[in-house]
């Protein structure tokens, strides 16, 4: 996530910032030649819907479009911080009857996860690996914790803003996301899979079984750091496409039909 990012559009009609967004959003569509036609419809399809959103980047929004919002579908989402602010899967969930996944390992946040949500919720370390502790960061903006060992090169580190003065090192039992489906009873089809862990995306991916799990849609962070080309190469690699790049900004966007 992008601290203090509003959601493109989502701002009120009534204010000068709803025009200088939908002018920036047109200006993207315009430079997008390879899926602008399916950018427009996302688009469109996503205007009516946006003051449901709580997606930063109508990100629930792209996952019910991808479905087509047919029958209620299956979502997997880390780190789920208070699962409501900023969450990719809230919406699919208590407006539109999604069954899933969450799991958000800073315990600051567990009690307000497990209040808001009915979904099965784990309070381990999604990792490439299971059953280990270590060591972890939360960040007085819950969203921005992270693994400690693992430091993304982004503007939330650099700038300092990312765990503030008063982070205390906690620790952490890891599991595997492979382990979290298989321990959450998860189906064989997951229709949407939220990946934002402020840096240890690729580790985490690069041990998931894509074969025995068919997950149809994707949203992964970046940050534009060096990890956005890794992840671009091991999911391309595992028989994805990237869409919408110009519009997901700190994110990419990935389908598997």
């Amino acid at each position: 996530m992008v601290a203090g990012a509003k959601p493109l559009l989502g701002a009120d009609r009534k204010t000068p910032t709803f025009g200088k967004s939908a002018r920036e959003f047109l200006e993207q569509v315009r430079s997008a030649p390879y899926d602008r036609e399916d950018l427009g419809q996302f688009f469109a399809f996503a205007a009516g819907l946006a003051k449901q959103s709580k997606g930063q980047l109508f990100q629930d929004l792209w996952a019910l479009w991808e479905t087509g919002m047919n029958a209620p579908g299956y979502f997997v989402e880390f780190g789920a911080a208070d699962g409501v602010y900023l969450s990719n899967s809230y919406l699919l969930e208590t407006t539109y009857g999604w069954k899933g996944v969450l799991a958000e390992p800073n315990p600051a946040s567990a009690p307000l996860v497990r209040a808001a949500r009915n979904c099965f919720i784990s309070d381990k370390c999604v990792f490439n690996r299971s059953g280990e502790h270590i060591a972890f960061l939360p960040a007085v903006m819950g969203e921005l914790s992270r693994i400690r060992d693992i430091v993304p090169d982004d503007t939330h580190e650099r700038s300092g803003r990312r765990l503030g003065e008063a982070s205390k090192e906690i620790q952490v039992e890891t599991i595997s996301l492979n382990d979290l489906l298989i321990e959450a009873q998860a189906p064989q089809r997951i229709d949407y899979m939220s990946v934002d862990t402020e840096g240890s995306e690729f580790a985490i991916l690069s041990t998931f079984d894509f074969e025995r799990w068919d997950v149809r849609a994707i949203s992964v962070e970046h940050n534009f750091t060096l990890l956005r080309e890794q992840l671009f190469e091991l999911l391309t690699a595992a028989g994805y496409r990237r869409k919408f790049r110009q519009f997901s900004r700190f994110d990419d966007w990935y389908v598997r039909d």
